[in-house]
């Protein structure tokens, strides 16, 4: 979720505990790059489900261990999300690419789009319990991707073709 403001992340957060139930849920958040004087973060502080994780401290291995990721519809953290075969829930856009990113993605089944942070958190916590919905969704983003591309890419530079 980076580009967000600190407060918007934090809300995400705040929206998705609000419906939590029982302690064995964790929602992992990135760090705000500049804090507010009191996050909502720093208010959750007692809630053992809120983890905070420094977006710079491997981010492909919490994508990894996500069960759902939530992010804004960014097209590098999209892709990556996708690639890395993680259910996928975009924040709502704040301008034009992302409003496109996410209806790209939406559009072919490899993400769920929100209009609201309630909202996202409600469509993250259906799309944690429903494996159809999330094979489907691991499914369209396996389809749209070339599992050789990266090799092809150096492939094709190596023979000068650029």
């Amino acid at each position: 979720s980076r580009g967000r403001l600190p407060g918007e992340r934090d809300s995400a957060a705040a929206a998705l505990l609000a419906r939590l139930n029982g302690a064995d849920a964790r929602v992992l958040a990135p760090l705000p790059e500049s804090p507010p004087a009191r996050t909502a973060a720093q208010r959750q502080a007692a809630d053992i489900r809120l983890v905070s994780v420094d977006p710079d401290d491997g981010p492909a291995l919490y994508r990894a261990a996500c069960d759902v990721l939530l992010t804004a519809p960014a097209g590098a953290a999209s892709v990556a999300a996708a690639i890395a075969g993680v259910p996928l829930v975009h924040l709502p856009p704040e301008h034009d690419f992302e409003r496109q990113t996410a209806r790209y993605f939406a559009a072919h089944g490899m993400s769920l789009s929100a209009n609201s942070l309630s909202e996202a958190a409600s469509l993250a916590l259906s799309l944690a319990n429903d494996a159809d919905v999330q094979e489907a969704m691991l499914s369209a983003q396996r389809g749209a991707f070339v599992p050789d591309a990266a090799e092809r890419i150096v492939r094709y530079l190596h023979e000068g073709r650029i």
